[in-house]
């Protein structure tokens, strides 16, 4: 859902929600069309 909620408020909108195929297309790291659990799963957080 984070990756849908462009606004970061923890809630999606009909926009958010219109604009979901390409949001979940952009975590498609390695463009095969499908979306792993790998892709899915949070960055860990960096390292400073």
């Amino acid at each position: 859902m984070l990756a849908l909620d462009a606004n970061g408020d923890r809630a999606l909108s009909a926009v958010e929600i219109a604009n979901a195929p390409a949001s979940l297309a952009a975590l498609d790291a390695n463009k095969d069309g499908k979306l792993t659990f790998d892709e899915l799963r949070p960055l860990p957080p960096k390292a400073e």
